[in-house]
């Protein structure tokens, strides 16, 4: 097909188209100089040791009313302008002349409102020239034009993973899937969306500023009351405001027959304030892919994970991860995992050694191309060989992403409640104890700001955890300003 007709026939379908901290008691005693104040009153002091708690340290995969869609309609100028710019394009680019088709749509492109024929050649241009990022650049303005549009999208979900960022890309193919694509292209972009998973390496590098009301997990409490005699937290064991750094990258590698075969990795560190709660978790795992038939997929993983904590060993040991996911229809997904983690924990922690278990299972739902909808269900079991600290944990969650058109702007937001409970008494408040938590946030990003290939985010989180041993009731509010780019 020549471009002419390829050009005409677009011009028809554009204008119908987890770190968790658990606070446990410890026999660590006050600082002198806390003891000594403290003791001149003759009150009793109570120190609260605050350690990281194991959690799966996966990828943020939470996918997340749809507004009306106005297609801007081409004023009679614009018209014009196309009728007497497109077809010298449209020669042009058979020349293979692409710079000078480029200059040539400029008065399309900058126009108010843009040119979506305009838009679509020059990044269909850049795609020829290889510059990826300049053609998704154009593909998302059309789509902030008109996110409806099948073909933009599709191109920019292509131009994504051609300029390596994979992630982006499938979930653009996704997106594209919730918008009742014909048949054949649907079956074209499940292809597409298996050679991603099966063919290609990726690495992802962040970058966080982490300011925080409460960075040690501290207790909100100043005092407790236990046999009718009143103890003081020590200043370490109380919530401290503070500003944190945070940086990770996760990798993986496809390989053997049929990309069958996978190793990925994942580095988290995070540094605070006098280095007192700096924590580094790395994991290295080696699976491999299943893919039953259209539609179904299973990966089986086994490897390990190390963490250290205040820059010391804090545990370490194997683990197993399964992930099943069946995409029930083009929009609906249902996503289960398992995951065991052996906790072999330093001699002074021997106490909690054991086993932690966690069952996932999520279903995902993608409407009209612009807001994607989760909900899920999660259950935790801790196995510590003291039973004090060994719990059950369920938790419900829900969230939403929703794509606005106004400034390319992407707004998410997750909430998710939490109860767990101990399986014996704490030994020191002789009570057996339960929690309830509440997890509230939300994030904003600007789809066309990157510097670099770094892409901002900004988002904010609040939890409010209540327990019925009350130095264990805490908050946190949290600001989080992220960069990332896919490498």
């Amino acid at each position: 097909m020549c471009l002419s007709s390829i050009f005409y026939a677009l011009f028809y379908d554009l204008r119908n188209n987890r770190f968790l901290t658990a606070l446990f008691i410890g026999a660590i005693p006050a600082t002198a100089a806390e003891s000594s104040a403290l003791n001149q009153q003759n009150l009793p002091i109570y120190q609260l040791n605050n350690l990281p708690e194991p959690q799966q340290y996966q990828h943020d995969n939470s996918v997340p009313t749809p507004s009306a869609v106005h297609t801007a309609a081409p004023t009679q100028q614009l018209l014009k302008l196309e009728q007497h710019i497109l077809p010298t394009v449209l020669q042009q680019m058979k020349k293979g002349e692409w710079q000078a088709a480029k200059q040539a749509l400029t008065p399309l492109i900058n126009h108010i409102p843009p040119s979506l024929h305009g838009l679509f050649l020059a990044g269909q241009i850049a795609e020829q020239q290889q510059a990826w990022q300049s053609a998704v650049s154009y593909y998302r303005k059309m789509l902030a034009i008109d996110s409806s549009l099948h073909r933009p999208r599709l191109e920019l979900a292509n131009a994504l993973a051609k300029s390596g960022d994979i992630k982006a890309a499938e979930y653009q193919f996704n997106l594209a899937l919730s918008q009742k694509l014909p048949q054949a292209v649907e079956n074209n972009v499940f292809s597409r969306l298996q050679q991603l998973k099966d063919q290609t390496t990726y690495l992802n590098f962040h970058f966080s500023l982490v300011p925080s009301s409460n960075i040690n997990q501290g207790s909100s409490r100043q005092s407790f009351i236990l046999d009718g005699k009143e103890y003081f937290l020590t200043e370490s064991s109380k919530a401290k405001r503070g500003l944190g750094v945070q940086w990770g990258i996760n990798a993986e590698k496809r390989f053997g027959q049929q990309y069958q075969w996978f190793v990925s990795g994942a580095l988290l560190h995070s540094d605070f304030p006098n280095k007192s709660n700096d924590q580094t978790v790395s994991r290295l795992m080696l699976g491999r892919s299943f893919g039953t038939q259209q539609g179904h997929s299973l990966d089986v993983a086994l490897g390990g994970h190390h963490v250290l904590y205040q820059h010391k060993g804090l545990y370490h040991g194997g683990v197993l991860r399964l992930d099943y996911s069946w995409r029930i229809q083009p929009d609906w997904r249902l996503a289960l995992s398992w995951e065991s983690q052996q906790l072999h924990y330093r001699p002074q922690f021997d106490y909690m050694r054991g086993w932690q278990h966690w069952a996932t299972a999520k279903l995902i739902h993608l409407s009209q191309g612009r807001t994607s909808y989760y909900w899920g269900v999660q259950q935790g079991f801790n196995r510590a060989a003291e039973k004090s600290y060994a719990y059950r944990t369920l938790s419900w969650q829900s969230g939403i992403r929703h794509h606005f058109d106004f400034q390319q702007l992407t707004l998410g937001g997750h909430l998710s409640y939490t109860t767990t409970r101990y399986l014996a008494a704490d030994p020191f408040f002789r009570t057996q104890r339960q929690d309830k938590r509440w997890n509230v946030s939300a994030d904003i990003l600007k789809r066309d700001w990157s510097w670099r290939g770094f892409s901002p985010r900004l988002s904010f989180h609040y939890s409010d955890n209540r327990s019925n041993i009350p130095i264990h009731t805490n908050q946190n509010k949290q600001v989080r300003l992220t960069f990332s780019k896919e490498f």
